[in-house]
């Protein structure tokens, strides 16, 4: 079991890192919402790993914090949830949101998230009830989640790639350049992950 990884960046891509441990080079897939946390190219990272193993493939998964692997590892537990769905999920919301969004039975936190039907959002919120209040217990200062945004049937996915760009500590104003120009490309009814991928592209 490779538990960790602690080496430089060799390579960058947009779903991907290549760490160089001791000279040998591991692929390792991380969230979307914390690769541009991790270091450039020729920069150190420590990365918490998760193994998948398959019949024709060894697959890693990389997390920033052990918070990160348990809630990718619970979102696992989830019947038909795999690891390219549950990265999908962490690529979009953080812990804290998942955890939220699980106490407050807000499907919508989930369907809005690449590959996440209706079905499958409900599944993850009645698997994790209580695995998340046996890991997390009460979160400090926390309020039941509030509405999405609804400027429109698909407000709340914006609302959700607003906040995920700025966690990742763009500008108000940066964020909203960003969004114009994903919502010119995308439409309205694009899917989250496609609007955080845009915007990251986006280029003054």
């Amino acid at each position: 079991m490779i538990s960790m990884l602690h080496g430089t960046v060799v390579e960058k891509g947009g779903e991907s890192l290549i760490v160089d441990v001791s000279g040998v080079g591991y692929e390792v897939f991380v969230p979307g919402s914390i690769l541009l946390d991790l270091g450039a190219v020729g920069e150190m990272v420590r990365l918490r790993t998760h193994l998948d193993v398959k019949e024709d493939a060894l697959t890693l998964f990389g997390f920033q914090s052990v918070e990160q692997l348990d809630m990718f590892r619970l979102l696992l537990s989830v019947n038909k949830v795999g690891p390219r769905t549950a990265l999908a999920v962490l690529s979009v919301m953080d812990v804290t949101a998942v955890v939220r969004a699980v106490r407050a039975d807000n499907a919508k936190a989930f369907t809005a998230v690449s590959g996440i039907g209706k079905k499958t959002a409900q599944r993850i919120i009645l698997d994790l009830a209580e695995k998340v209040e046996k890991r997390w217990g009460p979160l400090a200062g926390s309020s039941p989640v509030a509405p999405l945004a609804a400027e429109g049937p698909h407000g709340g996915i914006w609302e959700l790639a607003r906040d995920a760009l700025i966690s990742q500590g763009f500008k108000s104003a940066e964020v909203e350049d960003r969004l114009a120009w994903a919502r010119s490309e995308l439409g309205e009814d694009a899917k989250i992950q496609d609007v955080l991928t845009e915007a990251l592209r986006f280029r003054r």
